[in-house]
């Protein structure tokens, strides 16, 4: 009986060790999922870079050719994944499957933000290498840029004159083209030449590394097609619209930066709609449709979601006043409307931008409003300034809104953690009230919550005044103030402190590095969440990074 004892006695220490070293296993992998990631992207890159770059035709292939053609095919791979972080309603039905942890998806808006500015970068490149190009060649340089040669004389001289036969072929095509395109003589000199250099490429059965299959050289007609010159010639259609494409993208790239994501979002959104534009235009420049065929369908199911699926129009909505900086906005939950902690909205007020798209997150549902969603806004740019005055002098109006959501945010997926560090600076705070509000319903649990909030007005802590009356076991409120405390928030400590709460109210501003420090001693392994001012932001990535916490960071 002995002997058995200490036998499961060992086979249960065994299988703890061996459990907790799986799941020290599994938190390195996941740390190490972003640079997996990284040199994922990168390796595919590089490949497509090199596929292109080792082209090799004639003696006009020089450094700048290579270059253009390497750029040009890592470009294909950028501009395909460019759109999959956006895709704001597949990242929301996949938040809860097995393999969204082995994701990046809490970086999606950084992701999408720097493969636009690697696009822009490689366009440049690619732009600046082929303009370099054609001045090498022996043709005038606006006569190569503009097509004014045909584009199967011009091809014929260059990029494919590897597989031509004799340098009078083309001389014999060229004066075929300039003496009118006689069928007779198509039939007697031309298609054999044709034949023989062309047609065993370009066909729709081909696989050859650089015959286009869209363009077959089998017939009269088909010949004739490559030979226009000027506007109508295809080297024209690919330079014109590669230049109003990179136009375009250092338009988008330019009103991308902070100061109009922050202070001019309506130049934002309004100029980021030519990215539609921007595809299309793609489709002219860029002959392998192939490599789009995913993304446009996905994109194309984004919208229709987007705009037809998840969407709400006209919906009641009060607007109240809480002081001159912070509104709190409380719409009618519409029929069919189901969102989950941490989730966020779009949000729309057509009597104010009609096509103008703000993402805001969810406080939860409130308490003296079961039926309807809650928003908290700070008003700090111009269309919360718009929105601000529709007040007027009134503490209270009702209005319509348009919502389009839920949306997928690194906050909604607390609840495969046990243990929480939300840090919050004033308004940012609202994630976090969604999620202590599925807290206190039971939507999940956790064995440890610590919450830091630096706050510039004190009349803002009122809003934790429910959380800490329910939330009496396992959480910490670390509150900082940065105003002069109010009698009436220390009556609020005094009330949470007799309830068993932790909660601290502190004037100032928070040493993270000493607060960190002791909140380590007793919340191991924590998942961190950070909302606030870029300076907040970069503190606590630094503490998260140096102690291996994983970290989300909620950007809007």
């Amino acid at each position: 009986m002995y002997a058995k004892t200490d036998r499961e006695t060992i086979t249960s220490k065994f299988s703890g060790l061996f459990f907790h070293s799986g799941k020290g296993v599994r938190r390195f992998l996941l740390k190490c999922v972003p640079f997996l990631w990284v040199l994922i992207l990168l390796s595919g890159i590089t490949a497509q870079f090199w596929l292109g770059f080792q082209y090799e035709s004639n003696d006009t292939t020089n450094w700048y050719l290579r270059l253009a053609r390497g750029t040009a095919y890592s470009l294909l791979l950028l501009l395909c994944l460019l759109w999959l972080p956006i895709l704001k309603s597949v990242l929301t039905k996949i938040q809860w499957s097995q393999f969204f942890c082995w994701l990046p998806l809490s970086h999606v808006r950084r992701i999408h933000r720097w493969l636009g500015y690697s696009i822009l970068v490689f366009s440049i490149i690619h732009a600046c290498c082929y303009l370099f190009y054609y001045n090498t060649l022996e043709s005038p340089f606006l006569s190569t840029l503009l097509g004014k040669e045909p584009d199967l004389v011009r091809v014929m001289k260059t990029t494919m004159y590897e597989f031509v036969s004799e340098d009078e072929s083309i001389e014999e095509i060229a004066l075929w083209i300039a003496q009118g395109h006689d069928k007779s003589v198509f039939k007697e000199k031309i298609y054999p030449v044709i034949k023989e250099d062309c047609t065993k490429c370009h066909n729709t059965s081909s696989t050859m590394t650089y015959a286009i299959p869209s363009i077959p050289l089998s017939t009269y007609q088909e010949v004739k097609q490559t030979t226009q010159r000027g506007v109508g010639s295809r080297q024209f259609r690919i330079n014109a619209s590669g230049i109003l494409m990179l136009f375009i993208m250092v338009v988008i790239g330019g009103t991308s930066i902070k100061f109009f994501r922050q202070y001019k979002h309506h130049l934002f959104q309004s100029v980021h709609k030519l990215s539609y534009a921007l595809v299309l235009i793609a489709l002219i420049h860029i002959p392998r449709f192939e490599w789009f065929l995913i993304p446009a369908f996905l994109l194309l199911s984004e919208l229709i979601i987007s705009n037809y699926v998840y969407c709400y129009r006209r919906q009641n909505a009060r607007l109240i006043r809480l002081n001159d900086s912070v509104l709190t906005l409380i719409i009618k939950k519409p029929e069919g409307f189901n969102c989950c902690p941490g989730h966020s909205i779009q949000l729309r007020v057509p009597q104010i931008k009609r096509y103008e798209w703000h993402y805001f997150s969810l406080t939860g549902e409130g308490y003296e409003y079961t039926d309807c969603i809650t928003l908290k806004i700070k008003v700090s740019g111009d269309w919360t300034r718009l929105l601000s005055h529709q007040l007027n002098d009134k503490n209270e109006i009702n209005i319509k809104v348009d919502i389009r959501g839920p949306y997928f945010t690194p906050a909604s997926v607390a609840a495969k953690n046990t243990n929480w560090i939300m840090v919050a600076g004033g308004i940012g705070i609202t994630p976090f009230l969604s999620l202590m509000t599925g807290l206190i319903k039971g939507h999940f649990k956790v064995n440890r919550l610590d919450l830091i909030w630096v706050v510039r007005d004190s009349c803002m802590l009122k809003w934790l005044q429910p959380f800490i009356r329910e939330l009496q076991k396992n959480g910490n409120f670390h509150l900082f103030v940065t105003d002069k405390i109010l009698i009436m928030e220390e009556g609020v400590k005094d009330d949470a402190l007799a309830s068993g709460m932790s909660v601290n109210i502190k004037n100032g501003r928070p040493d993270f590095y000493k607060l960190i420090f002791e909140i380590e001693k007793y919340n191991h392994s924590p998942q961190c969440f950070v909302c606030g001012p870029d300076a907040m932001n970069k503190i606590i990535k630094k503490l998260c990074k140096e102690k291996g916490w994983r970290l989300s960071v909620e950007q809007f």
